[in-house]
This record gives C-alpha cells, structure tokens and sequence, in this order.
C-alpha cells in the first residue's frame, strides 16, 4: 500500500508556495505542491506539518482536510490526503538530504492558471489545487481562507479566478 500527502499553502496574500524539483522518472524538472509519503500509521494531517516544515519551512495555524484522492483505484492502491494550510508561520526548510528543492511563491490565481497550461502536472497538485478552486467558486472553503483567495492578485491576470468560477458554475457536480 502507499499513502501520501499534498498541502496548498496559502500566505495572508494569497499566494502560494510551490517546490520544484527534477524528477528522473519523467526526466524533466515539476513544479508542484509541497507532499510526500505517510506512514499507515500516522494521521494524515501530521505527515502534512512534516512534509511542509520540510519543504517549505512553513507552520500553518489552520488545516483543512479537502478529500482523499486515488490514482488509479482499477490498478494501484496509491492515495493521497490532500489539504490546505494557512495562517502560515516563515520557517527555515529542512529537506531529505536527497532532495534538490527550489520554491516558487505565486499568486493561487497562477498557480491554477500553471495546472490548466500542463505547466503543473503532478496529479495530486492538479487534483488539489483545482479542487479548492472548486470549492472556492462554491463558496464551500471557511471565510477566512475564501478572503485570503479572494483577494489575492495575480499580477496583471487577475481575471484567471473569475474565469475559472465562471466555467465551473455552469456544470453540476
């Protein structure tokens, strides 16, 4: 069995934080969204402080348990718990010694906009970056986070969330 964890998070701006890496099974450098493994055992929400801390440095005073996403439930038992975070706290990263991290801070405006260009692949940071795109859009996220994406900017494309909200509204999920 596997078992992972992907965390969004989300700063007072808005923005978010995302690490990029060179992954050699696809041979190519990923942006994608702070995660990694968790242990049967261990409370999803734990392995997703760890894997924050870790990679970003980042504490988040709030936690938001979004759904459990399964790759390819017909072939593999692989899951991911996926979550946002904000109320962050600025910490110094401590990644595994074989990892290679960069960050890149961008609005969560951009970030969706990396996903919907394939810019952003990894299917855990697509399924989770759009579905609290959804659930913003549904108005289905605590106020204080919606405010934080709300108002958040996205540098000269500011018409990326209203667009997407737009085009999720007229489907039936």
């Amino acid at each position: 069995r596997t078992f992972g964890v992907s965390v969004v998070p989300i700063d007072d701006e808005g923005c978010t934080t995302l690490v990029g890496q060179y992954r050699y099974v696809v041979d190519r450098f990923t942006w994608e969204v702070p995660g990694g493994g968790c242990k049967l055992d261990q409370a999803p929400v734990e392995a997703a402080r760890m894997e924050l801390s870790e990679e970003t440095g980042y504490r988040a005073d709030h936690w938001l348990q979004l759904f459990d996403a399964s790759l390819a439930p017909g072939t593999i038992d692989g899951r991911t718990q996926c979550f946002a975070a904000w109320g962050l706290q600025a910490g110094i990263p401590h990644p595994e010694p074989e990892e290679r991290l960069q960050q890149r801070r961008v609005p969560f405006g951009q970030a969706i906009s990396m996903v919907l260009s394939g810019e952003i692949s990894s299917f855990s940071s697509v399924t989770v970056l759009l579905g609290i795109q959804v659930k913003l859009a549904r108005g289905e996220l605590p106020a204080d986070l919606m405010k934080l994406l709300n108002n958040a900017h996205d540098d000269g494309d500011e018409s990326v969330s209203f667009d997407i909200r737009l085009q999720l509204g007229s489907y039936a999920y």
